[in-house]
């Protein structure tokens, strides 16, 4: 059997905040696809290790189990019995190439939680690699005129193999499917010479090869870095990811370790991810420092909204009326790093208190309401309105 790397196997700031991001949007995923009409959802893990770590922290399998199970008794506090009992059951995958760790995993680590699911729920460790094993999970449904159930895969491997654009394609031509990447960008020059073939697969072009530049120590260069993470964003979205959102994550300010990348083709997924990296790194810089930069978080206060008011002008113009369904589509989307929730109260309304935001509400809608299918509409200002009146 394999020897457990301690090192490995240890849990580490960065990794934590890799995971705080996942336990926060698994049960929002569960929340938001488990009410709908879908009567199973699919939780994959392609790299799913051992399921916890040395001192006993919990591992990404145990997360999503946990935050799954969370979300239901949350929601069994608000719904009747019937649509309590009309949620979706869950089939939980969880895919390891090392058996000893898939060992572990299957004897230790899930047992404790089995008494959290639902009797439709179906968990299973498969000791396998995450390219062969997806791959024949689609390859059943091909050609049967059906399509992979609601999924949200976890791809964290620990390098550049195994998971290939051709196959993360694939899994996003499912359209309810949903793909958590970890990208190891600083790691790219350690597997450049040994298997650049792996990294083209990865890529699913060899363009990164013109990209890659390293210092004397061998490592990439930060502006390098930069334009490989940029070009595998642009190639997520070229093989039809709607919604593409990155999460830095640091080991002190200036040590970078690895991107988060999240895909998918819905905006509520999009709206729910922006939500849980909130929560990790207060202040939508969707980035993460290890506290031994003391830069662990930031304060609320620290956040300057007023990019918020610029984002929503670059996107819409000055003295153009939007309707507020369109703004909340905007705000749900990667095309800015808010949240819905700010709209109303980080923009609008401090902005037609300023006078600098004209807003027309059909008689009935009381001021400084935004409500929804009620035909609102507002416009930001070049110039305030000299009247009192708005």
């Amino acid at each position: 059997m394999t020897k457990i790397d301690e090192k490995q196997w240890t849990m580490r700031s960065h990794t934590k905040a890799k995971h705080d991001v996942l336990r926060e949007y698994t049960g929002l995923w569960y929340t938001i696809l488990g009410q709908s009409a879908h009567q199973k959802l699919v939780f994959i893990d392609g790299f799913a290790g051992r399921g916890e770590y040395i001192k006993g922290e919990e591992g990404s399998p145990v997360i999503a189990i946990n935050a799954i199970a969370d979300a239901r008794k949350k929601l069994s506090e608000k719904l009747s019995p019937p649509r309590l009992a009309a949620l979706s059951d869950v089939t939980f995958l969880f895919i390891e190439k090392d058996e000893t760790l898939a060992a572990h995993l299957r004897a230790k680590a899930l047992p404790p939680l089995m008494g959290k699911l639902r009797e439709g729920d179906s968990p299973s460790v498969t000791t396998g690699t995450f390219g062969e094993e997806m791959t024949d999970i689609l390859n059943s449904i091909a050609g049967t005129g059906r399509r992979l159930a609601p999924a949200f895969v976890m791809i964290d491997p620990f390098g550049y193999s195994g998971y290939p654009l051709s196959l993360v394609a694939r899994i996003l031509f499912n359209r309810s499917s949903e793909v958590y990447i970890t990208f190891m960008g600083s790691f790219i020059n350690r597997f450049a010479t040994e298997n650049p073939k792996l990294i083209t697969e990865t890529f699913g072009t060899s363009e990164w090869k013109d990209l890659l530049d390293v210092d004397e120590d061998s490592s990439v260069k930060p502006e390098s870095r930069a334009r490989l993470v940029a070009l595998y964003e642009k190639q997520l979205r070229a093989v039809g990811a709607k919604h593409v959102l990155r999460f830095d994550v640091y080991r002190t300010a200036r040590d970078y370790i690895y991107s988060l990348f999240f895909a998918t083709n819905n905006l509520k997924g999009c709206s729910a991810m922006k939500e849980a990296m909130w929560k990790t790194a207060p202040g939508g810089d969707f980035r993460f420092i290890g506290k031994n930069a003391n830069q662990f978080s930031m304060s609320d206060k620290m956040v300057d909204y007023s990019q918020l008011t610029d984002d929503l002008i670059a996107e819409f113009g000055c003295n153009n009326w939007v309707s507020i369904e369109d703004a909340e589509a905007f705000m749900a989307s990667d095309r800015t790093g808010f949240l819905m929730s700010h709209l109303r109260d980080k923009s609008l309304i401090p902005k037609e208190r300023e006078q600098s935001l004209d807003v027309y509400r059909p008689r009935g809608v009381r001021k400084s309401a935004f409500p929804p299918n009620k035909g609102v509409r507002f416009r930001f200002l070049d110039e305030p309105l000299q009247s009192s009146l708005i």
